[in-house]
């Protein structure tokens, strides 16, 4: 109902769902309630024109952003994008984040780590592989990137996506 459509973390509600009801028939059998806290790792972010560069008033900012989006497999710099912005790299930066609310740099990455997320859910190339398709020049500053950033390994990441994954395609509910 909002305007724009705002983007929104796809919280994995069907094995949320199937998580409670196990645990509900857990408890109806008397057993006693687990020891941790039951955690679901969403799916990924479901990106609506909130975080899009269509919804950017700014021509130079979305001229930037279209081409990180088009370009994100490539290496990119804030100096490569000066000319597609037209403008110069102090005032790109100054409206980039005043329409972003982040810095150029922090855009690149959130677009290139988003793209190795979907690789490492839906696909099994090797990490050196996926590091390569996403613009990064060695697998070591992808790792690095990653961990900083999610606070996991990618290793980590793709074993609980690949989870979260598996369950939907059982239960039939067309996450996957």
């Amino acid at each position: 109902a909002a305007d724009p459509p705002l983007s929104s973390v796809d919280v994995n509600a069907v094995r949320v769902g199937h998580d409670a009801a196990a645990l509900m028939t857990r408890f109806l059998r008397g057993q006693p309630p687990p020891r941790k806290p039951l955690l679901v790792p969403p799916v990924g972010v479901v990106q609506r024109q909130s975080t899009s560069w269509l919804a950017v008033a700014d021509p130079a900012v979305a001229s930037v952003l279209r081409f990180i989006h088009d370009h994100a497999h490539e290496p990119l710099t804030v100096a490569r994008l000066l000319p597609v912005a037209a403008v110069s790299r102090r005032l790109l930066e100054r409206r980039f984040r005043a329409c972003m609310g982040r810095s150029i740099l922090e855009e690149i990455h959130r677009v290139k780590l988003d793209r190795v997320r979907e690789r490492l859910a839906h696909s099994d190339h090797t990490l050196e592989q996926i590091a390569a398709a996403c613009g990064f020049s060695q697998l070591s500053h992808l790792s690095a990137l990653f961990h900083r950033e999610t606070g996991q390994t990618l290793t980590d990441c793709r074993a609980l996506l690949r989870r979260g994954r598996r369950f939907s395609r059982q239960r039939g509910a067309g996450l996957a």
